[in-house]
C-alpha cells in the first residue's frame, strides 16, 4: 500500500513540476528506431540477463524486456542506455518467463 501511494505522489510531483515521468518514476523508456540500420534503444535499464545472437534480455525496474532476432548485437552500452542492433523478430515486455 505504501509503495502505491509513494508512486502516486512521485507521479503527481513530476507532473506539477514538469519533470520527465520516466526519470522520476524510474520507469524504462523504450525507443524503437528504424533508420537504415535497425536498432532499439532501452533507457533506465538495470542489467543484461541474457545475451546471444538470437536473444537479449534486459532487466528494468518494471520488468524484463526480451528482444528476439537474428545476429543481435549490443552496439552501445552506457550507465543508463543500451542500444541493440540486428534483425528483430519480436520484442516482448514483462516478467512472464514462460514465453521463451
Amino acid at each position: 500500500m505504501k509503495k502505491f501511494r509513494l508512486s502516486n505522489i512521485k507521479r503527481s510531483i513530476a507532473n506539477k513540476l514538469d519533470f520527465p515521468t520516466d526519470i522520476v518514476m524510474d520507469i524504462p523508456k523504450i525507443d524503437i528506431s528504424i533508420l537504415g540500420n535497425e536498432e532499439i534503444s532501452i533507457e533506465n535499464h538495470k542489467e543484461i540477463l541474457t545475451f546471444n545472437e538470437n536473444l537479449i534480455e534486459v532487466s528494468t525496474t518494471s520488468g524484463i524486456i526480451r528482444v528476439k532476432g537474428i545476429k543481435l548485437e549490443i552496439l552501445f552500452i552506457g550507465k543508463s542506455t543500451i542500444i541493440i542492433g540486428g534483425k528483430f523478430k519480436a520484442i516482448m515486455y514483462g516478467d512472464d518467463s514462460d514465453e521463451n
